[in-house]
């Protein structure tokens, strides 16, 4: 079951026991399952939005692979993030987990995470990126 609403989805678009609202999605993009897909986001082609992610007024560049499982967060990169990992932790001072997976950085959230705890992580990546 996917719950949808006024989005618009492109071909080949596999989503799966998830909420798509006003949204645009590329082609050959998969989501979820248990994912949620908020107004004014756009993902584009290629791409995986994994299990339990949320979405919201966001831009998803293509083949970006976002990966989510309770409380534990990843975000795959096309190329390894060793030297991003490293100026996260030197310069901006948060430590992410690492992987098995070169490209992948992990988001390791506190006990309590609120909204402004995920904006400075993408800021941060923003200024180093």
């Amino acid at each position: 079951m996917c719950i949808r609403n006024k989005e618009t989805l492109a071909d080949n678009v596999l989503a799966t026991h998830s909420i798509i609202n006003e949204a645009k999605i590329g082609n050959n993009t998969s989501i979820g399952p248990f994912a949620h897909i908020r107004p004014e986001s756009c993902i584009s082609e290629n791409s995986k939005i994994g299990n339990f992610v949320e979405i919201k007024k966001s831009f998803i560049g293509e083949g970006t692979k976002i990966k989510g499982r309770g409380l534990m967060l990843g975000l795959e990169f096309q190329n390894e993030v060793k030297e991003l990992r490293k100026k996260l932790i030197l310069e901006e001072k948060i430590f992410t987990g690492g992987s098995s997976n070169r490209n992948l950085i992990r988001i390791l959230p506190p006990l309590t995470i609120e909204k402004k705890h995920i904006d400075l992580f993408f800021d941060s990546l923003k200024k180093i990126t």
